[in-house]
C-alpha cells in the first residue's frame, strides 16, 4: 500500500483527472483509515455517484455532513443526488441550506435552486432564481430564461 501522502496525493489526481473508478478505489482505502474524513466521504460519495451507486453515494454525502454540517458544497452536492433521484422536496431543502452557508453570490446554486422549482412545476419560483443566477454571471440560467420565463 501507499503511504497515506502519496495515497490522497494519487486519489485528488485521479479524482481531478475523471478517473472516478480509480479514485473510488483509493477514496476507499482512504476511508478505511481516516473513516471520519468529511473530504475523502464527500469525493467518493461524488464517485459513488457517478457509478451510479446512489445509496452509497447518499450514505457518504449524509456522513460527511453530519461531521461538517457548516461545509455549503456538502449540500450542494447532496441536493445533485437527490435530483437525480427524482427527490425533489429534499433537493430544495438542501441547495437552500448551500445557499444559506455560502452567502446569495453563488449562480450555479440559484440556477440548480431553479432547475428544481421547475420539476415541482414552481414556474415563478423557478424564473425568479434563474433571473437572479443570471446576474451571477451564469449563462445556463440565461438560456432557461429565453425557455420558461417569457
Amino acid at each position: 500500500m501507499l503511504h497515506k501522502l502519496e495515497l490522497i496525493q494519487e486519489a485528488d489526481r485521479a479524482f481531478q483527472s475523471g478517473n472516478y473508478n480509480l479514485a473510488r478505489q483509493l477514496y476507499n482505502q482512504l476511508v478505511a483509515v481516516e473513516e471520519d474524513n468529511d473530504e475523502f466521504l464527500m469525493r467518493r460519495g461524488y464517485c459513488f455517484r457517478v457509478g451510479r451507486e446512489y445509496e452509497k453515494a447518499l450514505n457518504d454525502y449524509n456522513r460527511a455532513i453530519k461531521l461538517s454540517p457548516k461545509t455549503h458544497n456538502y449540500y450542494s452536492n447532496r441536493a445533485e443526488l437527490y435530483y437525480y433521484l427524482d427527490q425533489y422536496s429534499n433537493a430544495l431543502q438542501d441547495i437552500q441550506s448551500a445557499i444559506t452557508l455560502f452567502g446569495e453570490g453563488n449562480g450555479k446554486y440559484h440556477y440548480n435552486k431553479g432547475m428544481i422549482h421547475l420539476k415541482l412545476d414552481q414556474n415563478e419560483e423557478a424564473c425568479s432564481e434563474f433571473k437572479y443566477a443570471s446576474t451571477l454571471e451564469s449563462s445556463a440560467a440565461t438560456r432557461q430564461i429565453e425557455i420558461h420565463c417569457q
